[in-house]
């Protein structure tokens, strides 16, 4: 039997072909960006003024077919709603350690719930932790707990540096952590690909792609530890004229730090993108990515089993770090809820635990206070120790449905027990993969950097700088649901790119056509990032008629569920200057700006001149900022940008312009003081396979 076929009207057709054509997000909704707010549609950076040649007229893009991309289709993922409060009873009971800790005759106590001793009182439920975790720190044996439903966190077996296990902590004698480690085997080396290089900055050859790269995906991460600690420091280094090592300079740190423009995130979505692109140089255009993860406020975050491990070393003593830390940690209080688990774990020479299973809204929060106020800095700094316990009382505390987290605030300057950086770090990683994840601040104008990095890198968490009294409020305090809360665990985001696009340099972390070497991050609650890069143009031109998409893969940090969002743009839609491109270049110029005179030699400081001797670096920090002052005219009424302009003047006023005059007379030769020149620490490489050149000017230079 022969079917003859129906004929459609055309204007049926070509309906249908307009609506295939329509870029969609994962909902199958409009786009939830366009050029962003303020914008000059259509315009681009073609003919600003650089420091080298002045770069021709814009290129007309040639006419031919369209390439699109169509969005998968997701799962709408709503919050969950406001789960009941937890049964106080149930959780583990309150372990108070300040007599031990503050050297008082009196042993640690933990009673049963309610008990009213003499003149104190404590309080305590019955309750587990995590089924085979190891025993409470505290000499005195703990009630029988029942048996809990097992949670939905992976039960990988640890590798060789892993801490203690159930076993050993039940067998009669207890090991401590400093004998678990002198018995632990140094960690095996990674293995890294021969065009590895030494620090950041440097430029990788990309794999070989077909058509050199144009229309290959591309895996990217801003920062892989979604930290701010970089732009802190340098911008407490620049209002106090300390020295900046370049190795403190990260750029993509400082745009993580200041703020831009972003769309609100759906309802039934964990994150939202606002897409920019505007052509740069004749065959680059500049790609501006600005992603917010769904937010979070106190009373919508998952209940939190939250483990401080304090340092309390004699070095915190110096520039009010004990204060800062103090305050940071009453101030944390007030952003605790009902059913909230609380440890705090001091460590100096040795470790003691000052609270253990602290409940919110059963225990008495002035004990607390009054224990933490009692905090004074005594010993050197016996770091691993302190951060193996901290984490073994949140995985004997584990609850599922919790957030379970640790925190450790330290100036990370290790000098007793295990001080060897990647050791220390490997317990991060082992944790992590029992979903215990970690914070770290620093506090100190000189803490280790290095350690800290590798700490929460390995960890696949965030590290902050605590600099000022402002800093404290805000980190435990309106940032705080972000400190202690994700939205996304392993999150990769892959940029899809036409035909007529290819990566030619990625101004994050990590860039790389292969997945296994971007480190996935998990995404904090209510943050955002700007991923900043230069995309070469096939024909010279931006092919407005094209979509590019972004494809955000991840999982679901409650459930475990794998779960995709992806965002298609018409670049038509997303052509032209806009405040977020202009921000974000004056940002990394600003910070490029900061590493070329951190790759300086180092200068000798004058006193006649009041400022270091360097002839050519105020020139060149001048001119610097004069060319990058382009991106500046549409958003001057921004005040983080006049905040920026600011700091860069302070920065170039270091380097003076006036001399001293001649003098009339030879005066006697006085021997000018020795600064030892620094030298940077062994820089463990990214897989940045596109990043930008190391010499200045990189962002506002003709490619």
């Amino acid at each position: 039997m022969t079917r003859t076929p129906s004929a459609l009207p055309l204007a049926v057709l070509v309906s249908a072909f307009s609506l295939a054509c329509t870029p969609t997000n994962a909902t199958g909704s409009p786009p939830p960006a366009t050029g962003g707010t303020g914008g000059n549609p259509g315009s681009s950076y073609l003919g600003r003024p650089t420091t080298g040649s002045v770069p021709p007229g814009p290129v007309q893009e040639q006419p031919r077919d369209a390439h699109h991309f169509t969005p998968r289709t997701h799962e709408a993922h709503f919050p969950p709603p406001p789960s009941s409060p937890p049964v106080l009873l149930t959780l583990p009971r309150y372990v108070d350690g300040s007599a031990r800790c503050f050297h008082s005759p009196e042993p640690p106590h933990y009673v049963p719930y309610g008990y009213q001793g003499q003149g104190s009182t404590y309080y305590g439920g019955y309750g587990v932790g995590r089924s085979g975790s190891s025993g409470p720190s505290s000499p005195t044996a703990s009630a029988p707990s029942p048996k809990k439903s097992a949670s939905p966190r992976p039960t990988a077996p640890p590798p060789a540096t892993a801490p203690p296990s159930a076993a050993a902590s039940s067998a009669g004698s207890r090991m401590s952590a400093a004998d678990v480690a002198r018995q632990m085997p140094p960690p095996a080396p990674e293995r890294r690909d021969k065009d590895d290089r030494a620090r950041p900055g440097d430029t990788y050859a990309p794999e070989p792609t077909p058509q050199s790269g144009f229309g290959v995906p591309v895996y990217l991460s801003n920062d892989d530890t979604m930290s701010l600690s970089s732009a802190q420091r340098v911008i407490w280094a620049i209002e106090h004229f300390a020295p900046i090592p370049r190795e403190h300079v990260r750029p993509h740190e400082l745009l993580n730090y200041f703020s831009f423009d972003t769309q609100p995130v759906a309802g039934d979505h964990d994150f939202s993108v606002v897409a920019n692109i505007a052509a740069l140089d004749p065959g680059v255009a500049r790609l501006s990515l600005a992603i917010q993860g769904r937010p979070l406020t106190r009373g919508s975050r998952r209940n939190v089993n939250l483990a401080y491990v304090v340092d309390r070393s004699g070095s915190m003593d110096a520039e009010g770090r004990m204060e800062y830390l103090k305050q940071g940690l009453l101030r944390s209080i007030d952003e605790l809820k009902h059913g909230d688990i609380v440890h705090v774990t001091l460590f100096d020479t040795t470790v003691c635990q000052l609270a253990e299973n602290f409940v919110v809204g059963r225990d008495d929060l002035s004990r607390l206070r009054q224990s933490i106020s009692r905090i004074a800095p005594e010993g050197s700094t016996n770091l691993y120790d302190g951060l193996v316990q901290g984490y073994q009382v949140a995985d004997r505390a584990y609850q599922p449905g919790y957030s379970n987290r640790v925190i450790m605030i330290t100036d990370a300057e290790a000098n007793t027990g295990v001080t060897d950086e990647a050791m220390v770090a490997t317990v991060g990683q082992h944790y992590d993969a029992r979903r215990i994840r970690l914070s770290g601040i620093g506090v100190g104008s000189t803490f280790n950097d290095s350690l800290l990095d590798q700490l929460t890198e390995r960890g696949r968490g965030a590290y902050v700088y605590l600099g000022s009294p402002s800093e404290v409020d805000a980190v435990f305090g309106s940032r705080f649901v972000s400190l202690i809360e994700t939205i996304a665990g392993d999150v990769h985001f892959r940029l899809h790119l036409p035909p007529t696009l290819a990566m030619s340099t990625f101004y994050g972390e990590e860039a790389s056509t292969i997945k296994e070497r971007v480190q996935a991050v998990h995404y904090f609650a209510g943050t955002s990032q700007l991923f900043l890069s230069d995309l070469k143009t096939q024909n010279g031109a931006v092919p407005t008629s094209d979509d590019i998409m972004l494809s955000i893969e991840y999982e679901d940090p409650e459930s475990g569920q794998a779960r995709v969002e992806e965002f298609a743009f018409r670049l038509s839609d997303i052509n032209g200057r806009a405040p977020n491109l202009d921000k974000a270049s004056y940002v990394d110029a600003f910070a490029r700006s900061l590493q070329a005179s951190a790759d300086r030699p180092l200068p000798s400081y004058n006193q006649e001149r009041y400022g270091w001797s360097d002839p050519s670096a105020g020139s060149a920090c001048r001119d610097e900022k004069a060319a990058a002052a382009f991106f500046v005219g549409p958003i001057q009424g921004d005040p983080e940008v006049r905040r920026i302009d600011q700091l860069w003047d302070t920065f170039c006023s270091r380097y003076p312009i006036a001399v001293r005059p001649p003098m009339p007379h030879p005066q006697p030769h006085h021997p000018q003081p020795h600064y030892p020149q620094y030298e940077p620490r062994p820089y463990e490489p990214r897989h940045n396979d596109f990043a930008p050149p190391d010499t200045w000017p990189g962002a506002t230079s003709s490619r």
